[in-house]
């Protein structure tokens, strides 16, 4: 066999297991593998590491990421297929729902090896750090609020967002711009932390420490150092404290206590 007939051979092997792939035909997805084939991918990711053989690969590796999706809300979209020899690269995308609450969106390249008209084996590379935050994430309350706070000291507005419940709400007292009760993610994020961030210095310091945490069951306590500079010009330096209500892994609830005066004497004009 030519290289030039191995390849197109290659490629027709890998079109056609992606276009199985969409029907969800477990018993036809078998047939492309041997008893010895492999499929690794890469990270350290609960399911990353290398599964032989078309059980492992069909009836354990995919049915774990499968489960931490929402089956109705998934779509598959075929990129393309680069081919040379026994080599064949594949690109696609996957859209879905995770059982977490947050949205998947995941842009996937494997790297097939085809040997004798069968998938010998598979490197497959997407983006860890996003599937970890979305569908690897952990939700017991704690995590869950921990993972928050590590969020808003990075500034990462997408798992910010996805730590809240769409029907969340927090609490702040006393009678300032941050003040009251904010119902809703979007008046959380878009009202209550929008204006609190709104009255600090973008070009100075902006910082967030947690000092001490515990839960029970799905509320959790956490202590943190807030600090940054006013607007005003003055430096604000804060001791918080938060009880936050957690319900299958997500913020449902906050209520927040700190010393108002200060946050007035420093951020207020």
């Amino acid at each position: 066999m030519s290289n030039q007939e191995l390849t197109a051979m290659s490629k027709a092997v890998v079109q056609a297991y992606m276009d199985t792939l969409t029907t969800g035909d477990i018993d036809a997805l078998r047939g492309f593998f041997t008893a010895e084939s492999t499929w690794t991918l890469a990270g350290d990711l609960p399911l990353s590491g290398t599964w032989t053989g078309p059980v492992e690969i069909l009836e354990e590796f995919v049915p774990q990421m499968v489960a931490r999706l929402r089956p109705e809300t998934m779509e598959f979209s075929f990129d393309g297929l680069i081919a040379e020899g026994e080599k064949v690269l594949a690109e696609w995308n996957t859209l879905a729902q995770a059982r977490t609450g947050g949205r998947y969106d995941q842009h996937c390249l494997a790297v097939f090896t085809i040997r004798d008209g069968k998938i010998a084996s598979v490197r497959e590379y997407f983006d860890t750090l996003h599937a970890k935050n979305v569908v690897f994430t952990e939700t017991d309350p704690t995590t869950v609020v921990l993972r928050y706070f590590e969020a808003l000291a990075a500034g990462d507005q997408d798992v910010i967002r996805d730590s809240w419940a769409s029907d969340g709400s927090c609490w702040y007292g006393g009678d300032l711009p941050i003040s009251g009760t904010w119902q809703g993610r979007d008046q959380v994020i878009n009202g209550f932390l929008a204006t609190a961030f709104a009255h600090l210095d973008p070009e100075k310091e902006i910082g967030i420490k947690v000092t001490n945490h515990f839960g029970a069951g799905e509320q959790v306590l956490v202590e943190w150092d807030s600090w940054a500079t006013g607007k005003t010009g003055r430096p604000y330096r804060e001791n918080n404290i938060g009880v936050f209500t957690v319900r299958d892994g997500k913020i449902t609830n906050m209520r927040e206590y700190a010393d108002t005066q200060h946050w007035q004497r420093a951020l207020v004009a």
